[in-house]
C-alpha cells in the first residue's frame, strides 16, 4: 500500500544510509496550502512525527525516551555551556525531526563530546585520588 512505501521509503535516516528521502515536509505544506512557485515550502513538523513516520510507535517510544534522557543530561550537568543548550534544543524538538537536529545542527557532536569530557574528567578524578590515597600512607 502506498502507507506501507512511504513508511519504508521515508525520512532522512533513510537517505543518509542511500535510500530515496520523500519530502514529507513538502508534502504537507502542498496539501495544506499549495505549493509557492519555487517548490520550496516546507511544513515544521515536531520530532514525534518523524519517530513515526520513520519508525513507527517503536520509533516514537524510543526517540522520546532518548528526548527525555538528553534533557535529563542537561539538567544535571555542572557545565554551563552545555546547560545554556536545552531551549534552542527544545525548540528545534519542535520544529523539526531529532535525526535532522542531532545530524545537521551538531547535537550530536555536543552530546559525544560532553560524554568524553565527562569521562575524561572522571578518569582524572580517579587518578587523583588514588594519587592522594598513596601519598597519605
Amino acid at each position: 500500500s502506498t502507507h506501507e512505501d512511504i513508511v519504508l521509503m521515508l525520512s532522512s535516516f533513510i537517505s543518509f544510509f542511500g535510500g530515496e528521502r520523500i519530502q514529507f515536509e513538502r508534502l504537507v505544506f502542498e496539501a495544506q496550502w499549495g505549493q509557492n512557485e519555487t517548490g520550496t515550502g516546507s511544513s515544521n513538523t515536531v520530532y514525534l512525527v518523524e519517530a513515526f513516520i520513520n519508525f513507527g510507535y517503536t520509533g516514537v517510544i524510543l526517540l522520546s525516551l532518548f528526548v527525555g534522557q538528553s534533557l535529563r543530561w542537561m539538567a544535571n550537568s555542572k557545565d554551563e555551556a552545555f546547560r545554556s543548550l536545552w531551549p534552542l534544543y527544545c525548540f528545534n524538538l519542535y520544529s523539526s525531526g531529532l535525526i535532522g537536529i542531532l545530524l545537521s545542527n551538531g547535537f550530536i557532536l555536543v552530546f559525544l563530546f560532553k560524554a568524553m569530557f565527562t569521562v575524561a574528567a572522571s578518569v582524572e578524578h580517579e587518578k587523583q585520588h588514588a594519587f592522594a590515597g598513596v601519598v597519605q600512607r
